[in-house]
């Protein structure tokens, strides 16, 4: 367990490369299970999350190896249908192996999944699911059985957009018998990502309009591909930027899914200019963004989190984090997604922010400057708003622990160094 060092006060002005995405990487890891054979993904990221993931795939059965950013996974053999409790524990991203392992081995021991502590997060969207699709739910103390003779085509509308369920929903569909058909489903650009993922693979899956239709096949091939930048991670980088007053660059920043940030940028003064964006069905892949915050300027300001395409829960707590020190403005944030997302309020309290909590809503009132201080991180995207406080703040804060941090960040330390942040990392 090490922590983050921040002396505050620098002007961001350097350029660095976005890493690739987290979110993207976790379900199409758990898809390459559904192929007896060969799945190699580069642009990934070196994240303990995919870490742990991969331990999780080499516990079952499969064979793994990284190369730099280039993971390869040989799902030939599956010799256990139970996941590690150990790992599971550590990373909510394990419930993706419910689908892809009940459509590979019709049965599945789940623990129920760890991760950050922002909210109940429960998994009976998933459940639900998987029964529709007539498999048998048993629930014994702190773990899930699922079992099914043959997964079966259904048609289902969800009660609430949950990118993990939707996700499973596309994973289990892939290799049922019939028609999978879901609507009301969340629309991430991550569950399109696994669906392009899973096409390259032989698979039928359309996703379009918050609707999924997935056409069951008999079996899967061998397959390469390329992940999508972070765009969680570039809007981070992005939100920093705008706190320091900085000028600038991103590389491989997936800009046409940072819409909704880009506007608040605009509204307090900055602006982004894009370049080299060459025009896919996937625009993300390839775009460079001069992030120019010199202008910033005091505004008021309203955010509220939702299903994407809305503001994303994922970057509540580095607005909040920026906020805080842009004196004279006032953000209104209301957090609709995880009940526990303004964890990192009293953190920033503690830096002299002037904050005001009521049930799900937060009101931020700019102040002259922030206090570095020692700071505590519960949670990924939290940890990584404490440290862009941090940036803003008088004087040195160290943010402990890192371990939440490295979750989701790949090297969050070197990156904003390039940026040209005074950040460190101390075991």
């Amino acid at each position: 367990m090490g922590s983050i060092h921040v002396s505050g006060g620098k002007i961001l002005c350097g350029e660095t490369t976005i890493q690739g995405s987290k979110n993207a990487t976790l379900p199409l890891m758990a898809a390459a299970v559904l192929h007896k054979g060969m799945t190699v993904l580069h642009n990934c990221p070196v994240i303990q999350d995919v870490e742990c993931m991969r331990l999780l795939l080499e516990d079952l059965g499969c064979h793994t190896g990284m190369d730099g950013h280039t993971l390869w996974i040989d799902a030939s053999e599956i010799q256990k249908n139970e996941l590690d409790a150990g790992l599971t524990a550590k990373m909510r991203g394990s419930v993706l192996l419910m689908g892809a392992l009940l459509g590979r081995c019709r049965e599945v021991v789940l623990p129920f999944p760890g991760g950050c502590v922002i909210g109940k997060r429960p998994v009976n969207y998933h459940l639900d699911m998987m029964r529709r699709m007539g498999t048998e739910v048993v629930c014994q103390g702190d773990r899930m059985v699922l079992r099914t003779g043959k997964l079966k085509g259904t048609v289902m509308e969800m009660p609430f957009p949950s990118v993990g369920a939707t996700e499973n929903g596309i994973l289990a569909g892939t290799l049922a018998e019939g028609r999978t058909y879901l609507s009301g489903c969340a629309m991430e650009p991550e569950i399109q990502e696994l669906g392009s993922f899973l096409r390259e693979k032989g698979a039928r899956v359309q996703i379009e309009n918050g609707h999924v239709a997935v056409e069951g096949v008999k079996e899967l091939h061998d397959s390469e591909y390329v992940l999508m930048p972070d765009r969680i991670v570039a809007g981070t980088y992005l939100l920093a930027v705008l706190g320091t007053r900085g000028d600038a660059v991103l590389h491989e920043v997936p800009a046409a899914a940072l819409h909704v940030l880009a506007e608040l940028i605009c509204r307090m003064g900055g602006s982004l200019t894009e370049y080299d964006l060459e025009k896919k069905a996937q625009e993300w892949k390839n775009c460079t963004v001069r992030a120019d915050c010199r202008g910033r300027k005091n505004a008021v300001l309203f955010a509220e989190t939702a299903p994407y395409p809305g503001f994303p829960t994922d970057l509540q707590s580095q607005l909040m984090a920026v906020m805080a020190s842009c004196c004279g403005s006032i953000c209104h944030i209301r957090e609709n997604v995880f009940e526990n997302r303004f964890m990192i309020a009293a953190q920033l309290k503690k830096m002299g922010a002037d904050i005001r909590m009521n049930e799900n809503e937060a009101h931020i009132y700019g102040v002259p400057v922030l206090h570095g201080t020692e700071l505590y991180a519960r949670e990924l995207r939290g940890g990584a708003a404490l440290i862009l406080a941090g940036m803003s703040a008088e004087g040195v804060s160290r943010i402990t622990p890192d371990d939440y941090i490295k979750r989701g960040y790949e090297n969050i330390c070197k990156d904003l160094k390039e940026l040209g942040a005074d950040v460190s990392w101390e075991a």
